[in-house]
This record gives structure tokens, C-alpha cells and sequence, in this order.
């Protein structure tokens, strides 16, 4: 007898628990849902921030790419050119 009761306790308490356990873990499941979610927005906006920093950047190094080859044209150029003999300025 005593076996059939701890079996039908085992039962109800293992019904109550299933019953308890989702709502007990759906609160800290929604609070950690919020959470990862700001993360991942928070992750956006960096992301959105280094793109615009980076492009606008980008533009500056491409310019100074450009004057620095147009300055080493010019200098290879002014190099290549022979000197007049006797031109004093």
C-alpha cells in the first residue's frame, strides 16, 4: 500500500511540476528574449556607425592615394626630364 501511494505522489508531484515549470522559467525566457534582442540592435547601430565612419574615411584615403601617385608622377617625370646644359634660372 504504502508503494501505491509514493507512486501517486511521484505522479502528482511529477504533473504539478510539468504544469509549473513554463511558467515559472517563461518569465526569466522572456526577459532574456528582450535582452538578446537590444543586443542585437545595439550591435546594428555599431555596425551602421562603422560603415558610415569607415566609407566617409575610405574617400579621404582614396584621395590621398591619388595626390600621392600624382606627386610621384610628377616627380619621376621631372626626373626623367634631361637638364638643359647651361640653363641657370
Amino acid at each position: 500500500m504504502e508503494t501505491i501511494i509514493t507512486g501517486v505522489v511521484g505522479v502528482v508531484a511529477g504533473a504539478v511540476i510539468a504544469q509549473a515549470v513554463p511558467k515559472i522559467v517563461e518569465g526569466p525566457a522572456s526577459l532574456l528574449r528582450s535582452l538578446t534582442r537590444e543586443v542585437i540592435k545595439g550591435g546594428l547601430v555599431v555596425q551602421d556607425s562603422a560603415a558610415s565612419f569607415f566609407s566617409g574615411s575610405g574617400n579621404v584615403f582614396s584621395d590621398l592615394v591619388a595626390e600621392a601617385r600624382a606627386e610621384l608622377k610628377s616627380a619621376s617625370t621631372a626626373a626623367a626630364t634631361p637638364a638643359k646644359i647651361g640653363a641657370h634660372k
